[in-house]
């Protein structure tokens, strides 16, 4: 028997599994794919959070404080160790997404430095379902073979690539959502759950994402970035009756959910000359991708529009 099985080698398998095996339990990680890193491999690599406590709270009220003050006590410990693991990573900015601090970090360095910590790290190692005697989880079936472990974590991911969970639980037109992340998060780790006996959060009802343009001929990885309309809180987001539906200055994050609740999950962005300038062709944050994200999602088949300024002018009667 093992004293960790970490389900899933994405972000948070592969930094709790070399958190355990660096205290010298024995540990192993099984990822289904052929690869690890999960959806963090398709981001930009940045590590951030609210700046303290009562940002957090005011942003999150229903989150666990506890929970919330060990993340922010955390955050410039584990960015330090990243670094003095040789991991590069820059210098920390503010005013993230309009509140936070944050570092960039080479992802896939602090992955291979996670990976390199696990003696056994499993790729191809679909896990099939949990082994649950008198009513306590011992381990796992993985592939054909039984693991026992004292203890068990699920770190599959969400369950963004499943459109009947999606639907249950995001509601009307939730099942249209362009998955931008890993494709293989289905909500195998949340069905093993609840089979073992687990219940579903109150905070299901949410996600993270960003707004992207449409209709789009493909969606792949490397447009999820240049994709993402960042710029939104500094534009005007109307439905497709005309209509404001949010404060766009609560960011792009809070936009997308909205927006999915509007006559047929769409709306119209509108901005200037000078947000287009100073916004939309710039980065979005230090060390961000400078690239002109209308342009890129007008390659892609989107519908993108622009218009020279209309002057009122006077009326003979």
């Amino acid at each position: 028997m093992i004293d960790l099985l970490v389900v899933g080698g994405g972000q948070a398998g592969l930094a709790a599994g070399a958190a355990a095996a660096s205290r010298g339990l024995s540990t192993i990680v099984c990822e289904k794919a052929d690869r690890y890193g999960g959806s963090a491999a398709y981001s930009a690599g940045i590590l951030w959070t609210a700046p303290d406590v009562p940002t957090l709270t005011a942003l999150l009220p229903g989150g666990d404080p506890e929970l919330g003050r060990v993340l922010i006590d955390s955050f410039e410990p584990a960015v330090a160790a990243a670094r003095d693991a040789g991991v590069p990573v820059t210098e920390r900015w503010t005013e993230h997404l309009g509140f936070g601090v944050a570092y960039r970090t080479d992802i896939h360095a602090l992955h291979a430095h996670w990976a390199s910590r696990i003696d056994d790290l499993r790729l191809n190692a679909p896990v099939r379902r949990l082994l649950v005697e008198e009513g306590r989880v011992r381990g796992a079936v993985v592939g054909g073979e039984e693991i026992r472990a004292r203890a068990v974590l699920l770190a599959t991911g969400g369950f963004q690539g499943d459109r009947e969970l999606m639907k249950t639980f995001l509601g009307w037109d939730a099942d249209r959502v362009l998955v931008r992340s890993n494709p293989g998060s289905v909500g195998d780790g949340f069905r093993m759950a609840r089979d073992a006996g687990g219940a579903a959060s109150s905070g299901l009802g949410t996600f993270y994402g960003h707004t992207v343009a449409s209709p789009l001929s493909s969606f792949e990885p490397d447009s999820y970035l240049p994709l993402a309309q960042y710029h939104s809180k500094w534009c005007i987001l109307v439905n497709r009756d005309g209509r404001r539906f949010h404060d766009e200055a609560l960011g792009d994050e809070v936009a997308n959910q909205l927006t999915l609740r509007q006559p047929d999950a769409r709306g119209v962005l509108l901005c200037d000359e000078a947000v287009r300038r100073e916004r939309v062709v710039s980065a979005p944050y230090p060390h961000g991708q400078v690239v002109d994200r209308f342009e890129h999602a007008r390659s892609l088949g989107a519908r993108i529009a622009s218009a020279a300024t209309w002057r009122s002018s006077s009326v003979e009667r």
